[in-house]
């Protein structure tokens, strides 16, 4: 345990939007607000090679600049996420505040490549990455987590502080 504290509070950390000064985000048994979670990186593979000129030539909200990007960029509004589309097939979807949002992001888009004729699949729905804020009160000794856990861990000082588990 972290901090030395015999307190028998547990924070989940669940996704949800960012939360005001004055909203109801502080558990009161702890004091402790629950971690917001800002943005999630899932992935996805389509199950089939997709024609980039094609899917920017008919999609409205795609952009597509080879010589700068390899892939087709989509923007949804509802869920607010941004779409990579690639060639080969792979799909990564970013910018979702919940693993709900980032899934129906996801199949909205594959669900516009499936209506332009690609014969797109949903499969390996993965979420990569999640970044969110918490205040725990008490500062992390973030060299020490990183030595006491180092098969799990990842830790620069050099580069912002951030931690990666």
């Amino acid at each position: 345990m972290l901090g030395g504290s015999s307190n028998n509070c547990t924070n989940e950390i669940t996704p949800q939007r960012p939360v005001g000064p004055d909203s109801e985000s502080v558990d009161l048994s702890c004091g402790i607000k629950k971690p917001v979670i800002h943005n999630m990186v899932s992935t996805v593979d389509l199950g089939c090679p997709i024609e980039l000129r094609k899917l920017v030539l008919h999609v409205r909200s795609a952009e597509y600049n080879p010589r700068r990007f390899p892939g087709v960029v989509m923007r949804l509004r509802e869920p607010r996420v941004t779409c990579l589309v690639f060639g080969t097939g792979r799909m990564v979807c970013t910018g979702a505040r919940s693993e709900s949002d980032a899934n129906l992001g996801s199949r909205k888009c594959a669900r516009i490549l499936q209506r332009l004729g690609f014969d797109v699949k949903f499969m390996n729905f993965t979420i990569q990455n999640m970044v969110g804020l918490a205040d725990l009160r008490f500062p992390i000794r973030l060299e020490g987590v990183q030595l006491a856990n180092e098969q799990m861990t990842q830790y620069s000082c050099i580069w912002l502080h951030f931690f990666q588990i």
